[in-house]
């Protein structure tokens, strides 16, 4: 053999080496999204449900899925036989799976694990829950006011003492701000509605802003998802008036 053709069989046995390493996954990894396959294609729905970091976000209004007895009661809703089919039969490798930091997306990040394997968002909606999303919306949309009962998307509804408050986006996109004190109910007319809302995406760790102008006044909601200390952490309500901070509340997210 020359060293010539010695040379370009190695040069093609490494370039070989290198395309099947940039498509495998790490053992760990291939192993945690197995196991996940593994529950749902032999339906250990129990065992599944202990591999959720709760709690699992559903599309407003429908309530969020809280514990392991939540997840095995909705699970024949989130996991439509068309989905369990899909994400059964992918075959799953570095190119066909999306990776953010440590966390991992399958089928175009329908589903999202963490570092250790846990299903940290579903971002999946079967039929039966858009079904369950239009019949909840109705239930509202009658009891709601007349002024406010239109929208395309419930984006957040949240509380505090005082105010209770919806961001929802209307048919033409635009993101409405509605609120009300806590001594009226979402029948009366609201005290507040804003229009024209802005939407701010924190980078890729799932944080957001929703931004509304008012003359010299700001409101702004922020979902902070990473901060130095768990106090800072969570949804707020932040008042400006002509940039400066005069309200700074910590808001509980409802449904």
């Amino acid at each position: 053999m020359t060293k010539s053709f010695a040379l370009i069989l190695l040069l093609l046995l490494s370039g070989k080496n290198q395309a099947q390493s940039s498509t495998e996954l790490s053992v760990t990894r291939q192993g945690q999204i197995d196991s996940l396959i593994s529950f749902i294609q032999n339906n250990q729905i129990a065992e599944l449900a202990q591999r959720v970091r709760y709690p699992l976000k559903r599309p407003n209004p429908v309530p969020d899925i809280q514990n392991a007895s939540e997840f095995i009661r909705y699970y024949p809703t989130l996991m439509d036989s068309n989905f369990r089919s899909s994400l059964i039969k992918q075959t799953y490798t570095q190119e066909n799976t999306i990776e953010r930091y440590v966390s991992i997306g399958l089928l175009n990040g329908e589903i999202w694990l963490d570092e250790e394997g846990w299903i940290i968002s579903f971002n999946h909606h079967s039929p039966q829950e858009l079904a369950l999303q239009i019949k909840l919306n109705k239930a509202i949309k009658a009891k709601i006011h007349s002024s406010v009962s239109t929208w395309k998307e419930n984006i957040l509804v949240c509380q505090n003492k005082k105010f209770l408050i919806r961001i929802d986006r209307l048919e033409n996109n635009e993101l409405r701000y509605c609120s009300w004190s806590k001594s009226k109910t979402i029948s009366d007319p609201p005290d507040l509605i804003l229009f024209q809302g802005e939407e701010d995406f924190q980078g890729t760790m799932g944080g957001v802003n929703y931004v509304f102008s008012n003359g010299e006044w700001t409101y702004s909601l922020d979902q902070v998802q990473v901060a130095e200390s768990i106090e800072n952490l969570g949804l707020f309500l932040r008042l400006y008036r002509n940039d400066e901070l005069v309200l700074n509340s910590k808001m509980e997210e409802i449904k």
